[in-house]
C-alpha cells in the first residue's frame, strides 16, 4: 500500500499508536516499510513552517535537533527510562508502578561525586496516585524506588527555576521535566 506524506495543517501531531507491537511491525524486520499497515495513515502525516513558525525562525541561528530515535522500539515511558538509567530495565510497556524500579540512575552517579541537582517541573509538580504515574507525567525518576519521595525530584515547579534563575543558584545539574502538555507530547500543540 503507497500513502503519500500530507500536511496535517495544524499545530498538533497526531498520536499514532507506539507500542511495543506496532513499533516493531513499522520496523518489519529492518525493513522500515511497515507505517501504514502497522501504524496507520497518520504515521505519513508532517507539519510544515506555516504551523510551526517559532521553530522555524531558530534554524537560521540555533543549532536544533529536528530527528528524535528512541532507545527503544516501543512507547514512552521505557524510552524515558534510558535518560535516567541507560536501559529500561526490560520493559516494554507504559504500565510502571511509581517507586517500584530498583537500579542505579544518572542521580546516583552525581550523589555520589557531590554534584548538587534538582529536578524542577515545569507545568507543575508531577503526582502519583494509585501506584502508577500519571501518564502525562515526563519526571521518569519517580518511578525509582530510592527517588520516588526525594525532594530533589518531587518539589520544585516553574517559578523555583526562575527563583533560582535570577538569584545565581541554579544546582549543576538542572532537569526540566514538563508535562505532556507544556512538553509537546502528542496530541497536544507544538
Amino acid at each position: 500500500i503507497r500513502v503519500p506524506p500530507y500536511d496535517t495543517n495544524s499545530p498538533v501531531s497526531p498520536d499514532p499508536n507506539h507500542d511495543w507491537g506496532t513499533i516493531h511491525g513499522d520496523w518489519d524486520g529492518g525493513k522500515v516499510d511497515g507505517f501504514v499497515t502497522s501504524g496507520g495513515i497518520q504515521t505519513m502525516s508532517y507539519t510544515d513552517a506555516s504551523q510551526l513558525a517559532y521553530y522555524y525562525s531558530l534554524f537560521s541561528d540555533f543549532t536544533l535537533c529536528v530527528n528524535y530515535f528512541g532507545s527503544l522500539l516501543g512507547p514512552t515511558f521505557p524510552n524515558r527510562l534510558y535518560l535516567a538509567g541507560a536501559t529500561s530495565g526490560g520493559l516494554t510497556t507504559n504500565n510502571v508502578v511509581a517507586g517500584s524500579l530498583d537500579w542505579p540512575v544518572i542521580l546516583d552517579l552525581l550523589d555520589a561525586h557531590r554534584i548538587t541537582w534538582k529536578v524542577y517541573n515545569i507545568g507543575g509538580a508531577c503526582t502519583v496516585g494509585g501506584g502508577l504515574t500519571s501518564y502525562y507525567c515526563n519526571n521518569m525518576f519517580q518511578l525509582f524506588r530510592r527517588w520516588y519521595s526525594e525532594p530533589r525530584v518531587n518539589s520544585f515547579v516553574d517559578s523555583d527555576y526562575y527563583s533560582d534563575l535570577a538569584a545565581g543558584k541554579l544546582p549543576q545539574v538542572g532537569f526540566v521535566m514538563t508535562n505532556d502538555i507544556t512538553g509537546e507530547h502528542p496530541p497536544y500543540a507544538l
